[in-house]
């Protein structure tokens, strides 16, 4: 029962953890400040070196768009990014050179580009450096169908977007830090969420701290204490006859706790396999302190049935033998 208390708690614990990897990788966790030529680059990029944003980067359409020559119909949009811009499309900043592009996935299946492929444009042959993975799972459409170039950070741009995780009360004013000194006061400005789809917060930590779980040691222990003492009640007779035959208490109370020591140890290397691979598959920022809560159960079970099994022997009485031997 302890074991099916601990893997509880396990299972609620990596839950919470799984539905807020899911908020973040859906873009839930990435907001956006949106003023048409009005974000300042460096500003944007420097949001990173704040405790809690995960990546930070600034992006604008350009326009007009090369015209690719193998789409003559039609193009593809095309947005310049500061390189702190890159991590938000899941590709690591040192990967995109200037004067090359990264496109989405559904734009490359299309064009029969991949990574390393070459694009003839309007302008000249473009370098395809990395595809980027664009899901439609009701985030901003903006970059579904679309390439990314890098630019210089120094510049005006018309987003800044940041990932922020934990999510904190503040990213609207860190975003508006953004803004560049030319904007004015009466400029349009919106700061959005990537994808609400999710909701707005998610807020993990009181996710975990009012967990219906919570109390499992408390609930482990309290069915160790009650089982430690039945345990004992069920033995009663034989522990009244030692007693009868000399047995000293003390002694007779040592051998008790040490058969339940020996079997909650039994019952913690049994459980432990099942609850390390639980805390595992959390991932392996969090296995550690998940097995150390799931674990706590385990060693609070353990002491409850301690304490009720030498609570129940301190009550075994030599002068009651007749009665339990009755009542048997």
């Amino acid at each position: 029962m302890a074991c099916t208390l601990a893997a509880t708690d396990g299972l609620t614990i990596k839950k919470i953890i799984d539905d807020g990897s899911e908020f973040r990788s859906h873009g839930a966790a990435t907001y956006i400040i949106t003023t048409e030529r009005g974000v300042d680059g460096v500003s944007c990029e420097r949001l990173r070196d704040i405790n809690g944003v995960r990546s930070a980067g600034a992006v604008r359409t350009v326009s007009p768009t090369p015209t690719l020559l193998a789409l003559p119909a039609g193009t593809l949009p095309l947005h310049e990014a500061t390189r702190g811009f890159l991590p938000l499309l899941g590709i690591e900043a040192r990967v995109a050179q200037q004067a090359s592009y990264v496109i989405s996935r559904p734009a490359a299946d299309q064009l029969s580009a991949e990574s390393g492929s070459d694009l003839a444009t309007s302008n000249g042959v473009a370098h395809v450096d990395a595809l980027y993975e664009y899901p439609d799972d009701g985030r901003n459409s903006s970059l579904l169908y679309a390439a990314v170039s890098v630019a210089p950070k120094e510049g005006r741009f018309d987003e800044c977007w940041i990932q922020v995780w934990p999510l904190m009360d503040a990213v609207p004013t860190l975003l508006r830090t953004t803004l560049s000194a030319s904007v004015r006061p009466d400029a349009k400005v919106r700061i959005s969420q990537l994808n609400s789809r999710l909701g707005e917060r998610y807020d993990g930590l009181s996710l975990y701290e009012n967990r219906l779980t919570r109390y499992a040691s408390l609930a482990g222990m309290a069915l160790g204490l009650c089982i430690g003492a039945l345990s004992v009640r069920l033995r009663r007779l034989e522990l009244a006859a030692a007693l009868h035959v000399g047995v000293s208490r003390a002694a007779l109370t040592t051998q008790i706790a040490l058969e339940t020591l020996t079997s909650a140890a039994i019952t913690a290397a049994l459980c432990s396999p099942v609850l390390a691979v639980i805390a595992h598959s959390a991932g392996s920022v969090n296995e550690i302190g998940i097995f150390v809560t799931e674990m706590e159960v385990v060693l609070a079970s353990s002491i409850g049935c301690l304490i009720g099994s030498v609570a129940g022997t301190i009550t075994v009485r030599n002068r009651h033998l007749f009665n339990y031997f009755k009542a048997r």
